[in-house]
């Protein structure tokens, strides 16, 4: 879907391997799963606020919990988007923090 707008998407098969690209390369936007294997949404955050080079990164992140159960973990993400998320509502943040 968001290739379909126009983006170019980079997938990563965890929080490690998402880390470890965004240290070496350049994004726009981070939409990320608050579960994964090896580094969570959430350590993924507190990693890219902590970082001098990623802390003003926008970050999205996905998750199956209700924001007010992971209200100290989603603090560090711009926006928090309970699972389902509908593709047009993902996109309307992306293009909002784009813009910013």
């Amino acid at each position: 879907m968001l290739q379909r707008a126009g983006y170019r998407v980079v997938t990563a098969a965890d929080g490690l391997e998402a880390m470890k690209f965004l240290l070496s390369s350049t994004v726009d936007v981070v939409v990320t799963d608050a579960v994964m294997p090896n580094l969570d949404g959430y350590e993924l955050c507190r990693f890219m606020r902590s970082s001098k080079h990623l802390s003003e990164l926008p970050i999205i992140l996905l998750s199956a919990l209700d924001p007010r159960d992971a209200v100290n973990e989603s603090e560090q993400a711009d926006v928090f988007l309970s699972k389902p998320v509908s593709p047009e509502d993902l996109l309307s943040r992306i293009v909002d923090l784009s813009h910013r």
